[in-house]
């Protein structure tokens, strides 16, 4: 199967620019580099605390502050689970607020040629060269393609009537572009 059809909803929307978001490697070094400055700021709390000690006045409240400040950290480490909620969050407020959305939605081609994919919508049409493909990634319902940009082509599993027919789908399009010599930046890439 070479070519896909199926309707981009805004529920369907928000969930692929979610995903592509959560697979982003440059949000999730942006999130961990946000936590190790709070640990940063923890360990400076924790360093006056100890040098206040010897005064018991103070001694308290910066302890309480040094315990809240620590569970205040470990609420906010960027687990998986609170990633994907952040990209929930940000996808469904950059849909909703930007008025050039609506021409997102309806109906999508998706069709694998030979040197490219071709997304066709009701407004246009896109052409990706193979070899400018960066990432792929399948996962949460979604096949997910990053070109630079990053434009990222996203084909949800629900458009397919058979698991193995979306599975087969991915592994064209992974094959496809790495014999076209795309893929190349992404060592990850499954």
């Amino acid at each position: 199967m070479n070519r896909i059809e199926f309707e981009v909803t805004e529920s369907l929307l928000v969930d692929a620019q979610a995903r592509a978001i959560q697979l982003d490697p440059t949000t999730r070094r942006r999130l961990v580099r946000s936590w190790c400055v709070r640990v940063a700021w923890l360990l400076l709390a924790g360093i006056l605390t100890y040098e206040l000690i010897a005064d018991p006045g103070p001694q308290v409240f910066v302890t309480s502050l040094l315990i809240g400040s620590a569970i205040g950290l470990v609420i906010s480490f960027p687990t998986p689970r609170r990633i994907r909620r952040m990209g929930r969050a940000h996808a469904a407020e950059g849909v909703r607020s930007d008025p050039g959305y609506r021409f997102l939605l309806g109906w999508r081609t998706v069709e694998l040629t030979a040197d490219l994919i071709v997304v066709r919508t009701g407004y246009g049409e896109l052409r990706f060269d193979w070899r400018a493909a960066v990432r792929s990634r399948l996962g949460g319902g979604f096949l997910t393609v990053t070109f630079p940009g990053p434009i990222t082509v996203f084909v949800p599993q629900a458009a397919f009537r058979y698991d193995f027919e979306f599975e087969e789908f991915a592994r064209d399009v992974r094959r496809r572009a790495r014999a076209a010599g795309g893929l190349a930046a992404d060592p990850a890439d499954g």
